[in-house]
C-alpha cells in the first residue's frame, strides 16, 4: 500500500509581490505551495493609532512624591490625573495635607517633575491597598500621617520590614 506523501502548504507574508513570487519559486523546487498571508487587521490598525500619556495625565494612580529639600516622601493614590492632585498639593487648600504641612513647617518644595508613578490600578480598592503597601515599604522617610490606609495584616508588614533591612 503506497500512500502518497501529504502537499505542504505554507503561509507566508505578504511584503510585495516580487518578494513573494521568489520564495513561491523557491519553495516550488521542494513541492511545497505557498500561501500568501495578509497581516492588515483591523487591531493592528488600531493599536499603532493610540495616543501616549504624556506625564502627569494618566488616571488611577499610587504616586510616589519626593521633597526636594530633604529625604522626606510622600506616597498617595488618585482616581484623577497627578498633575491636578500635585496642584492641590501645592495650592495648599488642604491645610491639613502631609505635603501642605511639611511645606510650611520647613519651607521645604515639592516639585511636580520629582515624582515616580508607582502603580496604575483601575480598582480603587486595589490602589488604596497598594498605597499602604508603599507607604509601609517607605518607612520612616514617609510623611504620610495615616501609615496603614486598609489597617495591613501584621504579616505583610513582617515581610515589608524585612525587604527594608
Amino acid at each position: 500500500m503506497d500512500i502518497a506523501p501529504r502537499p505542504v502548504t505554507v503561509g507566508f507574508p505578504f511584503i510585495n509581490e516580487s518578494v513573494y513570487s521568489e520564495f513561491r519559486k523557491l519553495l516550488n523546487k521542494f513541492d511545497i505551495t505557498l500561501v500568501p498571508k495578509i497581516n492588515n487587521k483591523l487591531n493592528d490598525l488600531i493599536i499603532l493609532g493610540k495616543d501616549k500619556w504624556k506625564p502627569g495625565e494618566k488616571t488611577g494612580v499610587v504616586y510616589l512624591e519626593k521633597c526636594l529639600d530633604c529625604s522626606a516622601v510622600y506616597a498617595g493614590a488618585t482616581k484623577r490625573e497627578h498633575k491636578v492632585r500635585h496642584m492641590e498639593h501645592m495650592k495648599m487648600k488642604n491645610k491639613t495635607a502631609e505635603i501642605s504641612i511639611h511645606m510650611k513647617s520647613l519651607n521645604h518644595t515639592f516639585d511636580e517633575s520629582c515624582y515616580i508613578i508607582l502603580d496604575t490600578e483601575k480598582s480603587w480598592f486595589k490602589a488604596r491597598v497598594s498605597e499602604s503597601l508603599h507607604i509601609n515599604f517607605l518607612g520612616k522617610n514617609a510623611i504620610n500621617v495615616q501609615k496603614d490606609v486598609y489597617r495591613l495584616n501584621n504579616e505583610y508588614k513582617d515581610i515589608i520590614s524585612a525587604f527594608r533591612e
